[in-house]
């Protein structure tokens, strides 16, 4: 018999995953906290998440983290050309 195989995830992601998974909230409903360690797991989100939720996340995230105007006119003007 074979060694079960190791999966370092932290226990908050995989109960995430099971949250989106059966369709009990969308991943705009979550906190921030619990996106942030979705995004920065290596857990595959492609199949619970639509890829534009999640860059509408990072944009929003750059448009909170930067101090520049010019850049938070930008990245806001994308976020707008990405909802449209």
């Amino acid at each position: 018999m074979g060694k079960a195989l190791r999966i370092n995830v932290h226990p908050r992601v995989v109960t995430l995953a099971e949250i989106l998974g059966r369709g009990e909230r969308d991943f705009e409903e979550l906190h921030p906290r619990d996106k942030e360690l979705l995004v920065q797991s290596d857990v595959e989100l492609s199949d619970m998440v639509p890829p534009e939720q999640i860059a509408r996340y990072e944009l929003e995230k750059k448009i909170d983290s930067t101090d520049s105007r010019l850049k938070k006119a930008v990245l806001t003007t994308r976020l707008a050309l990405n909802d449209a």
